[in-house]
């Protein structure tokens, strides 16, 4: 198997590929799925009392995993806002910020 190529790319460049991929349509209608890789120990002061940080994985159905974003979510365990991408797999390319 190659080696990835790793490459630096702006957060917005990473966050208008993730909007083209279409990938959090992907994930509500269950082309792929997610799981939590980290979370945060401490409540998060700038929103609701009980939200917490994640940084959450996508993966293929098959169970690879291809993009990391950062979320925060409400006590009751609902995506506040829009996932902040921080790396998404293109076939051999690894993009990051």
């Amino acid at each position: 198997m190659p080696n990835l190529v790793p490459v630096r790319v702006t957060k917005e460049l990473l966050r208008a590929l993730f909007r083209e991929l279409q990938l959090l349509e992907k994930l509500e209608k269950g082309f792929i799925s997610a799981r939590v890789y980290w979370q945060g120990k401490h409540f998060v002061g700038h929103l609701p009392a009980g939200a917490t940080s994640l940084i959450v994985e996508y993966v293929w159905l098959d169970g690879k995993p291809f993009a990391l974003v950062h979320e925060y979510r409400d006590l009751a365990g609902r995506r506040v806002g829009l996932p902040d991408p921080k790396y998404l797999r293109i076939s051999e390319v690894s993009l990051f910020v």
